[in-house]
């Protein structure tokens, strides 16, 4: 729990010339990365077969697993100011964010589209041809 609260600290966010990660912690983002790409793939594939709304999560998932992937490999060789802690605390910020918003379109705005549809459509129904 220590350790998890000392990545907090501004000190430890803010060191621009971080020693390089260790192997484990590297493995670790590199397989969470690799996870979240292959759920982004497939979700995409779903998406084209089955519907379109998926595809707002299945973006940001794509495109954060591929940018976790290569902060894993620029923190691995230990890159001054692009190995930071501070950027993996920015891509879980905007992970997050990116998926709100997919998920509040899915959840809120779609059943609303869809339901404005349905009231057009039996409308119609009952006008003269």
């Amino acid at each position: 729990m220590n350790s998890l609260l000392s990545f907090f600290s501004p000190a430890e966010l803010f060191n621009f010339r971080p020693i390089p990660m260790a192997g484990g912690s590297v493995l670790a983002l590199a397989a969470v990365a690799l996870a979240l790409a292959a759920a982004g793939i497939g979700l995409t594939v779903a998406a084209g077969r089955y519907r379109r709304s998926l595809y707002r999560l299945a973006s940001p998932l794509a495109v954060m697993g591929a940018l976790l992937l290569g902060y894993a490999a620029i923190a691995y060789q230990g890159l001054p100011i692009f190995s930071a802690k501070l950027w993996l605390l920015l891509w879980a910020i905007v992970l997050l964010a990116w998926l709100a918003v997919g998920l509040r379109y899915r959840f809120a705005t779609l059943p609303k589209i869809r339901a404005d549809r349905r009231q057009q459509e039996e409308f119609r129904r009952y006008l003269p041809k």
